[in-house]
């Protein structure tokens, strides 16, 4: 009886912890395409200001998921141990700190899988400072509707 509910225990925070990497993963989407939409957006207003309409889909990682130095203990089930980071004041998507880097990853392949399949996004690899780097584009359409870049080139409204 003890094991039964010690397994059943354990499933319970497993399929609690792969449920918040879903949902994380869903926002984390989101912000990802906005960042890129931003991107080309940026890039097609002012080339001079934004030469690149890409962007590094490893520093797209880093700055959606701010690695922590901070000797935090990770699960042993893998969840995701997060802690709400203050957002920076240019950007209106969240940020989030994965302290265990089980999850960090999880969580990334599956925001990489979902943002590759996009339609929308061109994916490839190029060289950025001499380093070659997986790169995202925004290649879909950029509504009018876009003030937030529009009026200030760091792309907060005003």
């Amino acid at each position: 009886m003890i094991a039964v509910g010690v397994a059943a225990y354990i499933a319970a925070r497993r399929y609690a912890a792969h449920r918040a990497e879903v949902v994380a993963a869903d926002a984390l989407v989101g912000s990802a395409l906005h960042r890129l939409k931003r991107q080309a957006r940026r890039h097609y207003l002012d080339p001079a200001l934004s030469p690149s309409p890409v962007i590094p889909s490893l520093q797209l990682r880093d700055l959606l998921l701010l690695a922590s130095s901070t000797p935090t203990p990770a699960s042993p089930l893998g969840s995701p141990l997060m802690t709400p980071i203050r957002d920076s004041p240019a950007s209106s998507a969240p940020t989030v700190a994965y302290f265990d880097p089980r999850a960090r990853n999880s969580v990334w392949e599956r925001v990489r899988s979902v943002v590759e399949r996009n339609a929308n996004v061109r994916c490839r690899t190029t060289a950025v400072r001499g380093e070659p780097m997986r790169v995202w584009e925004w290649i879909g359409p950029l509504e009018e509707d876009d003030t937030d870049v529009l009026f200030s080139p760091l792309g907060s409204p005003q």
